[in-house]
C-alpha cells in the first residue's frame, strides 16, 4: 500500500475533513490504487504555499475514467491521462502547522475511535 501526497484546496480540505465530502476526482497522471493511503495537503492556489495542514484518508475504491471535466484541466492532459474517481474513507485527522510545530485535531472527531490513529509531533 502506498501513500499519495496531493495539493487541496482550502475550500475542499474543509470538505474533506468535515466528512461532508468524500469522493475525489483527479487527473490519472500518477499511480493510484485501492487501499492506498492518500494524504492531502492543504494548499493556497493564489499564493502558491502550502497552509500546513495535512489529513490522510484510505482510498476506498479507485476507479479510472476517461470522462472530460475540462474546467479543471487542459484537454491535452485528459486525453493524455484521463481520471482518478476516488472514494476517501477518514483514518485520522491530523493537523501540521509548520510555524508552530504542532499536531492537534480539527473538527468534530470522536477521539476514542480516532486516538489510536493519532500522532504527535512536536
Amino acid at each position: 500500500m502506498a501513500v499519495i501526497k496531493k495539493k487541496c484546496w482550502p475550500e475542499w480540505f474543509e470538505k474533506f475533513t468535515s466528512g461532508e465530502r468524500t469522493l475525489e476526482l483527479r487527473l490519472a497522471d500518477f499511480d493510484i490504487k485501492t487501499s492506498d493511503t492518500l494524504v492531502l495537503e492543504e494548499y493556497n492556489p493564489e499564493t502558491k504555499q502550502y497552509i500546513g495542514r495535512q489529513a490522510s484518508f484510505k482510498c476506498k475504491k479507485v476507479e479510472h475514467s476517461a470522462q472530460d471535466p475540462l474546467q479543471f484541466y487542459r484537454v491535452e492532459d485528459v486525453k493524455k491521462h484521463g481520471f482518478w474517481i476516488i472514494d476517501l474513507e477518514k483514518l485520522c485527522q491530523k493537523i501540521f502547522k509548520r510555524k508552530t510545530k504542532l499536531n492537534y485535531f480539527f473538527g468534530a472527531i470522536d477521539t476514542a475511535v480516532y486516538a489510536e490513529n493519532l500522532v504527535v509531533l512536536i
